[in-house]
């Protein structure tokens, strides 16, 4: 027989511990239950928009519902019931629709408190709060704890770390403050001070925000080397071969003009097709790039579908290939992928691609038009650069080479839906849509599953390394080969190509701004001009790069330059301070207690320049009337020569080839020149090759080599 609350569900949480187990909270939820389901009233909400799950496995091993937590699981169930049946005078009572983003706030809270010893309210102290405050971008990226599902689907989610996420989290100890008299009608201890006195939660929510999207990584280069290959090469032949069996399956199922007493032998004609269609052999294999499609019972009409559903899996692997070509080449967020229109002109050019010529005239740009409906003036058409080619070739850039490829791919079925939408998805699970209502634009959720699936099944995990060249601490790549890729977001795609440009170049960084700005104009309700996060993205790269010129100084990395003989004394002091720790450790207490955002690092292919007296940058010395601010290299009077002398500037050990190259190239210059007997005339050049080589004997270079070197140049 059903136990009800005597007492009325206001003074539910007030009941001792042994008489509540059985009692109903919800129509079909009893107390002790696993998963309490709420009724709500808010039509087109699911189901699960109401649904608690107190199972929840926390980082000890455990399950919030085992034995060892019972008095954490009791007070959060008490605290769920008195927000929603019984809140202070100046709260409102939680509704049933929002019991998922409470859900979520209550299960992160949980993991941490266990992960860090805490198990009740009363041990929440300011100092605890903050620490929570200080750990949760860490685990909304899931890097505090292994990662599970919830923590990818954020990454996944098309606008990443947003502020609402970070809300539901810090709200859990707001209730716990305004609910603490409640609580303690049931003998729960509450928290000693009210959380957050000294700021406010919104300003905290924001910075927690945006900090908590600086955490998302890059794919590392093991990984997206072998991705974006695997990509590629479905852009070539393959993908010929995916169109045209796509589209002679769909031909033959939709023959309009074959009578009804031969649709079996049309679907035989079908079958037969798809099991005898023969595939490209690429150049350089010995072997098709992918077997024939055969399958026993070929004559039997009532055959399964199992054929079909190769070629369905095949389509998406190609629409899963140009995603990553496009995102993964643009830096586009997949919002904007999704919002990507399909159209092609009379020789099948992309309609919305249209090409420019670079102000240099030495090359031809191709820019994507596509039209941003969240900014403050309402729609705007803004251009995304997919690639450029020197003027008068005929190459096609990889991306707008996808996006042909994805217009033909899906054709036939965008003109039965009568949709535009570049992207597209079946919403019937297998084989092929019968009707227009089966199709629709693919969502980002449908283009995330299917990259996941991609990144596990096109790259073979066995030869990566357990430790990437460019890591920061031992097993960095463990997760992705355990988890075979699974681990991969799109949002990762945006950070990858920012890191690569600024590696590449780092003068290229106000490139990278004008591009990324196009994405921040697509943003919240709140029509942000500049979203924080754009800005936040481009100056993250140089954080960690600057990070991690630190780290390389504390673990005893070899430096040249001026700049370098001045921080020695300040790399000791903070080696005495954090020296002890894990490489991975000390690179956090830079980023966080040693805020390396607040000294402007700027990199370049033969050094660093860190300008923390401006005064003494030689590149502004010699042209005082120029318009660069004090404090940032001025790129138009920058060189080696000049910044090898100057105060600001120091050397690491990876420019060192650059230096070895200069070295060279000097030095051998000046030989042939001494040999010529004209080595007054060139003393320049050995100035500058005895620079190099002062550079290069700090680095640690082999200087016989060098010497080999330089004497091969001059013969040969």
């Amino acid at each position: 027989m059903a136990i009800t609350a005597e007492r009325g569900l206001a003074h539910l949480h007030e009941m001792e511990f042994k008489d509540i187990q059985d009692i109903y909270v919800t129509d079909e939820s009893r107390w002790s239950d696993d998963h309490w389901y709420f009724s709500h009233q808010t039509p087109g909400q699911k189901r699960s928009a109401s649904l608690i799950t107190w199972a929840v496995m926390l980082p000890d091993g455990e399950l919030l519902t085992a034995p060892a937590h019972s008095q954490m699981l009791d007070w959060m169930k008490r605290l769920l019931i008195s927000l929603m049946y019984a809140p202070n005078e100046r709260g409102t009572a939680l509704s049933a629709g929002s019991v998922s983003n409470f859900s979520s706030g209550l299960r992160d809270v949980a993991k941490w408190m266990v992960f860090t010893g805490r198990s009740l309210p009363h041990e929440l102290g300011p100092r605890d709060i903050a620490e929570f405050v200080e750990d949760l971008p860490d685990i909304l990226v899931g890097a505090l704890w292994e990662d599970d599902a919830s923590n990818r689907r954020r990454l996944d989610s098309e606008n990443g770390i947003g502020e609402h996420q970070v809300a539901c989290r810090l709200k859990i100890f707001q209730h716990l403050w305004r609910q603490r008299r409640e609580l303690e009608k049931a003998g729960i201890k509450p928290m000693p001070t009210a959380p957050f006195h000294d700021e406010t939660t919104q300003s905290i929510v924001s910075s927690i925000a945006t900090k908590a999207r600086s955490r998302i990584k890059a794919i590392p280069d093991e990984v997206a080397v072998p991705l974006f290959n695997a990509a590629a090469r479905l852009l070539g032949l393959p993908s010929e071969d995916i169109v045209n069996l796509f589209h002679g399956v769909h031909e033959l199922e939709f023959c309009s003009e074959v009578e009804d007493k031969y649709r079996n032998k049309l679907k035989l004609a079908r079958r037969r097709f798809v099991d005898r269609f023969s595939f490209h052999t690429l150049p350089g294999e010995a072997e098709a790039w992918h077997p024939r499609i055969s399958v026993a019972g070929t004559e039997n009409v009532d055959d399964p579908l199992r054929r079909f559903n190769v070629v369905r899996r095949l389509s998406s692997r190609l629409r899963t290939a140009c995603h990553i070509i496009i995102q993964g080449m643009t830096g586009m967020r997949i919002s904007e992928i999704c919002g990507i229109k399909a159209g092609v002109d009379e020789q099948g050019f992309p309609v919305n691609v249209h090409i420019e010529e670079s102000a240099s005239g030495l090359y031809e740009l191709f820019l994507l038009s596509t039209e941003l409906s969240k900014t403050v003036n309402g729609n705007a058409c803004e251009d995304w650069l997919l690639g450029m080619r020197p003027k008068g070739s005929k190459d096609i850039p990889l991306p707008v080479l996808a996006i042909q490829i994805l217009d033909r791919l899906y054709r036939p079925w965008r003109e039965m839906a009568g949709i535009d939408a570049l992207f597209i998805s079946f919403s019937n699970p297998y084989g092929f849509p019968s009707s227009a209502d089966s199709i629709r634009p693919a969502d980002a959720n449908a283009l995330v599953r299917d990259l996941k699936r991609f990144a596990s099944r096109e790259i073979d995990y066995g030869p990566i390394p357990d430790t990437s060249k460019n890591g920061i601490g031992a097993n960095d790549l463990s997760v992705w080969k355990e988890m075979k890729g699974q681990c991969i977001s799109s949002h990762q795609f945006r950070k990858s190509f920012a890191q690569f440009i600024f590696d590449t170049d780092n003068t290229l960084l106000p490139a990278i701004q004008q591009q990324f700005k196009h994405v921040s104009l697509a943003m919240s309700e709140k029509g942000y001009v500049l979203n924080s996060i754009q800005k936040f993205d481009l100056e993250s790269v140089r954080a960690q790069q600057s990070g991690l010129l630190m780290l390389d100084a504390l673990k005893g990395g070899a430096f040249a330059g001026k700049r370098w003989d001045r921080m020695q004394e300040s790399v000791e002091r903070l080696q005495k301070e954090i020296g002890g720790k894990t490489p991975s450790e000390m690179l956090v207490s830079i980023l966080r207690e040693h805020d390396v955002k607040e000294i402007k690092m700027f990199f370049d292919t033969h050094g660093v320049c860190i300008p923390t007296q401006p005064h003494k940058m030689k590149c502004h010395q010699v042209d005082t009337d120029a318009l660069v601010p004090k404090g940032i290299p001025n790129i138009s009077t920058r060189n080696p020569t000049l910044c090898a002398g100057c105060d600001c500037f120091l050397v690491q050990r990876r420019h060192g080839k650059f230096w070895e190259a200069r070295y060279v190239n000097y030095m051998s210059a000046f030989v042939r020149a001494e040999r010529n007997g004209k080595a007054d005339t060139c003393w320049v050049f050995k100035k500058r090759a005895m620079q190099s080589r002062a550079f290069l004997k700090r680095l640690g270079w082999d200087m016989s080599r060098l010497d080999a070197l330089v004497t091969e140049a001059v013969d040969g």
